[in-house]
């Protein structure tokens, strides 16, 4: 994580080069690492083997760079099994990558800014971690609601740890350093009309999560995911044939994402 933070400050800098990221990289050898074997897979749309660091990140560009480091700092950070929740590390995972993979796609179709995007939807449920802590040690174990039902989920975290994960997440990443253009959302995300100047990055992460279960347990839901209230799509300034639109290109990104980093988490 301290790389990520390192990472998203240098680009506040309008003017930072791949050669200023490449100095940054090599202080860390995982993350090195990891954007060596990143490079040379389908997963960010790389094709062809390279050699050398520097050409990886070349590959890669400023915002693959950002996007497969930040995933390799989210699967850092997962427990297996999650303690304090009735959930697997994996399942966890798999549902950061799905919201990831959505908000990325209807980024594209809303003309917003889709490194962003997937950054919000990947860390949004990163609160379940310290608040998973802090049940492991008092004992009760939050049994996951339905999984398109994060709206129960907050409220039980509510009950038993007097927090949820949307205010526990923003606090870890406003700690962090990480900017509050990616943590203002994750904040306010389960009410997202009244999220203020972060409304739009809000709704969209509402939407993606409510969503994500289609891409994460397809097998498990028979419901139609699209079935957004229209009241909530006009809150947020989103039509349904942009949801629509965006849906192929995210089961494509989440399938690479999952497929690579899920098989990393399984030999780790």
């Amino acid at each position: 994580m301290e790389f990520l933070v390192q990472l998203l400050d240098l680009l506040q800098d309008d003017t930072v080069t791949l050669a200023t990221l490449a100095d940054a990289v090599h202080e860390f050898p995982q993350v090195a690492l990891h954007v060596m074997r990143v490079s040379n897979t389908p997963v960010f749309e790389a094709g062809g083997p390279v050699e050398t660091l520097d050409d990886a990140i070349e590959r890669l560009g400023l915002a693959g760079l950002l996007k497969a480091t930040s995933v390799f700092a989210v699967q850092g950070m997962r427990v297996s099994p999650l303690p304090g929740y009735s959930e697997t590390g994996g399942r966890w995972l798999r549902r950061s990558l799905a919201t990831a993979a959505i908000m990325e796609a209807l980024a594209y179709e809303m003309s917003e800014d889709s490194v962003h995007a997937f950054l919000v939807g990947l860390f949004h449920n990163i609160g379940e971690i310290p608040i998973s802590r802090l049940l492991s040690r008092i004992r009760p174990r939050i049994q996951s609601p339905d999984p398109i039902d994060f709206l129960e989920l907050a409220k039980l975290e509510r009950e038993v740890a007097h927090t949820d994960h949307s205010k526990a997440g923003g606090q870890l990443l406003q700690a962090w350093g990480v900017p509050e253009a990616i943590s203002g959302p994750i904040v306010s995300h389960l009410h997202p009309m009244l999220s203020g100047r972060f409304r739009r990055f809000a709704c969209m992460l509402h939407i993606s999560r409510l969503v994500s279960p289609c891409l994460v347990y397809p097998e498990e839901w028979t419901v139609d995911c699209l079935a957004i209230p229209v009241r909530l799509l006009t809150i947020c300034d989103l039509r349904k044939a942009d949801l629509t639109a965006s849906l192929p290109a995210a089961v494509a990104r989440y399938k690479g994402l999952s497929g690579f980093y899920l098989e990393a988490l399984a030999s780790a």
